[in-house]
């Protein structure tokens, strides 16, 4: 979500998520991805590697940039992540 590969050893603002107004209430990071959900809308958004799927986009690249997961039509409270898998 940084647009630039880490490593990083401190937490870091993600400024895509600010400039879009997007306000967090649930932070997962996995081995190399991270998700978030949006308060007031419940949708998810998610960044990093999906090399495996686990941003739960239809295709296996890699997204830089925080997006939104369209295939979740519900509202989502939390989420999880693993190495290599997310959980809503």
């Amino acid at each position: 979500g940084l647009e630039s590969e880490g490593p990083f050893i401190v937490p870091q603002l993600i400024e895509a998520l600010q400039k879009e107004g997007i306000i967090v209430s649930c932070v997962a990071a996995g081995q190399a991805h991270s998700l978030v959900t949006c308060r007031d809308t419940g949708r998810v958004v998610a960044f990093g590697s999906n090399a495996h799927g686990q941003l739960g986009f239809t295709s296996d690249y890699s997204c830089r940039t925080p997006r939104v997961v369209m295939s979740l039509e519900e509202r989502v409270r939390t989420v999880s992540a693993g190495t290599y898998h997310s959980v809503c």
